[in-house]
């Protein structure tokens, strides 16, 4: 998914012109089989523009059961077994509750190719009329006091909220079935493991249109949702938005303006897994 997501912003640049800045929401590990490679791959900038990662809360569960093997169950909960097995350590006594503080052990030195990356992980970014975040913000507190803790978990208080946030949020972390486009957010998490659908927004000044990248799969949506992620009764997609996959966002540089007038196009990109 992650291979196809970056076809569709190069073609996307090569369509509208290089001058943007790919920005990618986290959950970049856990639940799906290729974590390793995900890192891999985002860790060395596969994007045909400049390049800024956000932090999700499964970066941050990850690092903190490394630190704190005690975490084990928790991590296990999010999705840490299929973390384990792509990076090719045992995770059989630590599916039956034993063994955290080897695999703690084993996982901190495979993640050291990834650890300038994993620190270099910011937990918002602000352009333009847009923020970007994982989870959302608190209804009521300044975008640049935003505590990182609800940047990355927030849920019901955020996306109920009908509120003037400063600036359109774009976030992920809570999965709906089509991208969730209202006035003063987007969501842009389509539940990539479960569904294999990734989804990627372009953002200009104008609006935003979404690039394709794979149908969803409705009969595995229903069965996703049912069993870990009902949608919530006041979070309900907007009937009229585009279906879409999910995955990646960008952004390019503010018009200089001193520069000639041109368009310029914001390209803003996800790869959750939840």
């Amino acid at each position: 998914m992650l291979d196809r997501a970056i076809a569709a912003i190069e073609r996307d640049v090569e369509e509208h012109g290089g001058n943007a800045l790919t920005v990618t929401l986290g959950d970049y590990v856990d639940r799906g089989p290729a974590s390793r490679g995900v890192l891999d791959r985002l860790s060395a900038n596969p994007f045909p523009t400049p390049y800024v990662a956000l932090r999700g809360n499964h970066e941050l569960m990850m690092e903190a059961f490394v630190a704190d093997p005690a975490l084990g169950p928790q991590w296990r909960d999010f999705g840490g077994l299929e973390t384990l097995h792509s990076y090719g350590i045992s995770a059989g006594r630590f599916l039956m509750g034993r063994n955290y503080a080897a695999a703690a052990k084993e996982l901190g030195e495979a993640l050291a190719p990834h650890a300038g990356f994993l620190q270099s992980l910011k937990t918002s970014y602000s352009h333009g009329k847009y923020f970007l975040c994982h989870a959302g913000v608190k209804p009521g507190v300044p975008l640049d006091r935003q505590e990182h803790h609800d940047l990355l978990w927030i849920r019901s208080e955020f996306l109920d909220s009908n509120a003037d946030f400063g600036k359109i949020v774009v976030h992920g972390h809570t999965p709906v079935e089509r991208p969730d486009v209202r006035a003063n957010r987007i969501n842009i998490d389509t539940g990539a493991f479960a569904t294999g659908n990734l989804t990627c927004v372009v953002l200009d000044e104008g609006g935003h249109r979404f690039l394709k990248i794979l149908y969803r799969n409705r009969r595995l949506w229903r069965r996703f949702s049912q069993w870990r992620f009902p949608i919530p009764t006041q979070s309900r997609v907007n009937s009229s938005a585009p279906i879409c996959v999910t995955f990646c966002m960008t952004l390019p540089p503010l018009p200089d303006a001193t520069a000639s007038p041109r368009r310029s196009w914001w390209r803003s990109a996800r790869c959750s897994k939840g």
